[in-house]
């Protein structure tokens, strides 16, 4: 069959269609799906800018909570001890009743492995909201009392080592180490004592009159390290 000229035209256009479909589909098609992905990542990093933005203009803010919590920290556990070791409680609490004219006759320590739960003490719950050691009955003031997250971050830090202590004194030397306790040592809780007077029929007179007392009590201690280290408590 002759071919007309037309006809190797017509052929000649189809070749230069094959030739320049083939080009795109092998060169084209590849640059065209790399600036797709290139667009696709562009709106996500633009996604992340955005929110990197959002959190530098939140960080001013951020480091005033924290420091507001700090000092909330320090506030609240003012008048705790430090972390003690059991050889620096006993020294505590025999130092206190020999500063009272007693003489400590026993003396056990049971240390704490973790820090102390804490109960909402209930006639404050609605108006401050405050949390204090289980058993205690001391409220806060507004000033003082957070809102509930603010309450948690110090139920970790907070231990309180169980002291239980026989003493002997006279009678007004016993009074004057409870009432002590009581008053003069907030980060000590007395949770309850008994006494015993000696008979006289049994001892010499020169110590007729004595009273034996035993006490138990929470010595409350606060981990400050977390601040220290400056990090959130």
């Amino acid at each position: 069959m002759k071919l007309t000229e037309r006809d190797k035209k017509l052929l000649l256009m189809l070749a230069y269609f094959v030739v320049i479909v083939g080009f795109g589909a092998l060169v084209f098609k590849p640059l065209i799906q790399y600036y797709m992905n290139m667009g696709d990542e562009i709106v996500l990093l633009e996604a992340q800018k955005e929110e990197m933005d959002a959190r530098i203009a939140e960080e001013p803010g951020l480091e005033q909570r924290r420091n507001e919590l700090a000092d909330l920290y320090r506030i609240s556990t003012q008048d705790y001890y430090p972390m003690l070791e059991s050889q620096e409680v006993d020294k505590e609490i025999t130092g206190i009743v020999l500063s009272s004219g007693m003489q400590a006759l026993n003396l056990n320590i049971v240390m704490p492995q973790e820090g102390i739960a804490v109960t909402m003490y209930p006639y404050a719950e609605k108006e401050t909201g405050s949390v204090l050691p289980d058993g205690a009955s001391e409220s806060l003031s507004p000033d003082e009392a957070g809102t509930e997250a603010e309450e948690t971050f110090s139920q970790s830090f907070i231990y309180a080592p169980l002291v239980t202590l026989t003493a002997c004194g006279s009678e007004a030397q016993v009074e004057s180490l409870i009432d002590r306790l009581t008053r003069d040592y907030p980060a000590i809780r007395l949770r309850g004592y008994s006494r015993q007077k000696q008979a006289a029929d049994w001892v010499e007179e020169s110590v007729a009159g004595m009273e034996f007392v035993s006490l138990e009590l929470e010595l409350y201690m606060c981990d400050r390290s977390v601040l220290e280290q400056g990090e959130n408590p």
